[in-house]
């Protein structure tokens, strides 16, 4: 009840055929202030589960004012409320509020910031003139991952830790809207619910759950009474939304989510959002391989026994375990290997980990493998990727649009300052690319990509002075592998070559550029290189100097660490589980910050 009046919101507008069957749809209007719904945020709450009669299996028609009839009744026709149906206008006369559906209508923040133009403002205008309140529609985010068996992304339309929240309620606010209406409060199969939710979800056997990603679980309902007084004009509308951190309202619902997450690291999705003033601890990336089939590791000797054996990356359950293994030990994302849209790489990503229960746990971005992708499109396979060939840029736009297209928007794809992470193998081996060649991507792309560059090797990469693409081109810099085997002494260990080859070039990089140090924990590769052993111990001293020198991308920003990696067996710089040294090294990450 509102005041003295009952608000009734009709979903479907109802008709029927026979003419004998007189709709009184005026019957009531008189009967509600809407005045009193101004400056207010109405919340959408569902209660329907397993009810009788929901509309399903029912026919739809179209109405239009031309239809010869003397009246319109119920049973007639289902009418959904998009807006711009001006042939709806004649009945929506009858009505006091008029509120079209939006879900679904835009899906990224760009849309939505060309919404109101085309829809809300003249909808608004329109209805005004006819005396009726308009009531705009926003929402967290979307998401049929369960409805549809997997079918479509787990976070279809991503939340963003609710900047796309945040972003409508603005361009409603901006279009004149004085009232707004949240789908929805409780409607968790769809993705849109806004209710507290904890950030440890349980494991559901084939159901995957979106978390709050590190947010407090009334964050987001924080967020839509910020919008209440936005409406109200007591916050301007360039004012930031509700910081994540807070107190919560409800300790029994605070006190499940400090359980079920007190020893995973928070998931992130927007590395800079983990930063806090003066904060200066790292956030740890570990390159991943998702290119094994199960039982048939026998394309190379490899150094190590998994603690799962040779497993396939094309499995959820042995996914799920690797992210929690990393969650658990403060691994923060996986920079994953991609080969691309035809290779093993690219079926196992979507078959494995990001249909794993827990992925929810972590971020993912992806090292695009330029040599591999690159090399052979000008007709030869010399080792380099000469951009001065228009078939080469024009395969790493193809490229790019498949990734943009397919994982940007997914959400848990790792962003750093709103932008998504991608990293590029060996960039030194490009030729004749510019600046103006990664605008052309991003152009191509729409999305102002964050690359990070695995630029930097001996030799004349040693120094941005005398690197082949110097400062400016890229994001960020980073070395994949500063493995060079014949600069590795007979006595050497994976930290004294390091230490001696690897860390005064990043020293000199990270004066600079964004400099992102990479190490590995030991190197036994199957070409007959010379290998570098390593223990934990020596580990822990890698990580500890990667972090002296981890420059940040900007003040907001944390520094970040690389380590090869999760899972390249074939060059023995694994840190998984073993059964050579179970979890020793995973422990050493798990120290770093504590």
């Amino acid at each position: 009840m509102h005041r003295v009046a009952l608000i009734l919101l009709a979903w479907f507008i109802c008709t029927d055929d026979d003419p004998a069957s007189n709709f009184a749809a005026a019957d009531s209007p008189d009967q509600v202030d809407c005045t009193t719904l101004k400056g207010k945020v109405m919340c959408g709450y569902q209660g329907w589960f397993n009810c009788n009669g929901d509309g399903m299996n029912r026919g739809w028609m179209h109405w239009s004012r031309n239809r010869k009839r003397s009246s319109i009744g119920p049973g007639d026709i289902t009418v959904d409320l998009w807006p711009g149906v001006s042939e709806l206008h004649e009945i929506l006369t009858l009505a006091n509020v008029i509120s079209p559906w939006t879900p679904g209508r835009y899906r990224n923040q760009q849309e939505v910031v060309r919404h109101p133009d085309h829809y809300w403002k003249l909808d608004a205008r329109s209805y005004w003139e006819a005396k009726l309140d308009y009531l705009p529609v926003v929402f967290p985010g979307f998401s049929w991952h369960n409805l549809k068996q997997g079918e479509s992304h787990l976070g279809e339309i991503p939340r963003q830790r609710g900047e796309f929240l945040w972003s409508q309620i603005v361009a409603a606010k901006r279009a004149g809207a004085e009232m707004l209406y949240v789908a929805m409060f409780d409607e968790v199969d769809e993705g849109t619910v806004i209710f507290k939710c904890t950030n440890g979800p349980p494991v559901g056997d084939g159901v995957h759950f979106l978390s709050y990603e590190g947010l407090p679980s009334d964050h987001y309902l924080k967020l839509v009474g910020q919008g209440g007084k936005l409406l109200r004009g007591e916050v301007n509308d360039d004012t930031a939304h509700p910081p994540s951190a807070g107190s919560q309202s409800d300790e029994r619902i605070s006190a499940v989510d400090s359980i079920r997450s007190s020893a995973a690291q928070p998931a992130i999705n927007d590395l800079s959002a983990q930063s806090r003033d003066g904060d200066s601890q790292p956030l740890v990336l570990a390159y991943y391989y998702p290119w094994y089939h199960a039982g048939d590791w026998s394309r190379h000797e490899y150094a190590g026994t998994p603690k799962l054996g040779t497993y396939g990356t094309d499995s959820p359950k042995v996914s799920q375990q690797h992210i929690s293994w990393c969650a658990d030990h403060g691994i923060n994302g996986l920079f994953v290997s991609w080969w691309g849209k035809d290779h093993l790489t690219e079926k196992h990503l979507n078959l494995g980990l990001l249909k794993a229960a827990n992925v929810g746990r972590t971020q993912f971005a992806l090292f695009y493998e330029s040599l591999g992708l690159l090399d052979a499109k000008d007709g030869k396979r010399d080792g380099v990727c000469d951009f001065s060939k228009p078939e080469v840029l024009n395969a790493l736009i193809d490229d790019f649009q498949f990734l943009a297209t397919r994982y940007f928007d997914h959400p848990q794809y790792l962003k750093l300052l709103g932008r998504p992470v991608v990293g590029m193998y060996v960039t030194r081996t490009f030729r004749n690319f510019t600046k103006e060649h990664l605008d052309q991507v991003r152009k191509a792309i729409d999305s102002n990509v964050y690359v990070i560059a695995d630029e930097v090797f001996i030799g004349q990469q040693a120094s941005p002075e005398t690197a082949r693409h110097r400062p400016g081109i890229f994001d960020a810099h980073t070395a994949y592998n500063m493995f060079e085997n014949i600069n590795v002494r007979d006595d050497d260990t994976a930290l004294t070559f390091q230490s001696r080859e690897a860390f005064p070039i990043f020293r000199t990089w990270a004066k600079e550029t964004t400099f992102i140090p990479t190490i590995f924990p030991s190197y036994k590769d199957f070409r007959g290189h010379k290998p570098l052993p390593g223990t934990p111990a020596d580990f822990a001293t890698l990580l500890d100097k990667a972090k002296a020198i981890a420059s940040r991308p900007n003040a907001s920003t944390p520094p970040i660490i690389l380590i090869t990696s999760f899972n390249e067996w074939w060059e023995g710089t694994t840190i998984e589980p073993a059964e050579e040294y179970g979890t020793e090294y995973l422990n050493v990450i798990q120290q770093l910050n504590q």
